[in-house]
């Protein structure tokens, strides 16, 4: 499970963060997951994570995620945006500008 202190540690060794919080259960959420890993080779200047909501309660508390999937892009620990449901690898790049 990932604590604040983690969070905190990832948000000071990367500038840009995108966490995307999802479900096992969750079919959007499934098929995000080789999108994030497309993202995360064209910006390698980004730390990508995933989060299931059904193990990070505390998580998901404090962002106040309400559905899934949940992409937040995060730039030295400040939310930027956020973006609610399935994505393509475009449209979550020119999310990320």
């Amino acid at each position: 499970m990932m604590t604040k202190e983690d969070l905190l540690k990832i948000y000071q060794e990367n500038e840009y963060v995108l966490i995307k919080f999802g479900a096992s259960w969750c079919g959007p959420c499934k098929a995000m997951e080789p999108v994030l890993k497309e993202v995360a080779e064209a910006r390698p200047d980004v730390k990508v994570i995933e989060l299931d909501v059904d193990s990070e309660e505390e998580m998901v508390q404090m962002f106040r995620v309400r559905s899934v999937p949940t992409i937040f892009w995060i730039k030295e620990g400040v939310t930027l945006d956020k973006y609610v449901g399935g994505a393509s690898k475009e449209q979550l790049l020119s999310f990320m500008k």
